[in-house]
């Protein structure tokens, strides 16, 4: 995360996530990442809801940007990708992973969506965004 944060004039970086605020400050205290994002800026879907267009778009406001304006990381096609790119984002990245559950396991556009191994394929950003078609 630190190459994600060490220039000032990158946008700020946010998490959304549908998991319950009590596993997301274990995680967040785990992960140390209070040292990139401030807790109150964490945004919470409610853990009972899949995350969807409707509830990224309630997302999205929060943070009070333009879908145009966003990179959004996410590891489900299903409740990640597919809603965020239906929103218009600028560019969407999946973790790809092998283990997903069937129901998440749909396709995806991928003159959208950049597929990526891990969250530290993002050190290559410049070369992904400059490959996005159009």
């Amino acid at each position: 995360m630190d190459f994600l944060t060490s220039d000032p004039e990158l946008p700020s970086l946010a998490i959304v996530t549908h998991a319950n605020r009590d596993w997301t400050w274990k995680k967040y205290r785990w992960l140390n990442l209070d040292q990139y994002f401030h807790w109150d800026d964490i945004y919470t879907i409610d853990d009972h809801l899949y995350k969807d267009t409707h509830t990224w778009s309630q997302a999205i406001d929060f943070y009070k940007v333009k879908p145009k304006n966003c990179l959004v990381v996410g590891d489900s096609p299903r409740a990640d990708i597919n809603p965020v790119n239906q929103l218009g984002v600028a560019y969407s990245f999946l973790i790809s992973r092998d283990s997903l559950w069937s129901i998440h396991n749909v396709a995806v556009d991928e003159t959208k969506t950049k597929l990526i191994n891990n969250i530290n394929d993002l050190r290559y950003l410049g070369q992904y965004v400059t490959s996005f078609p159009g």
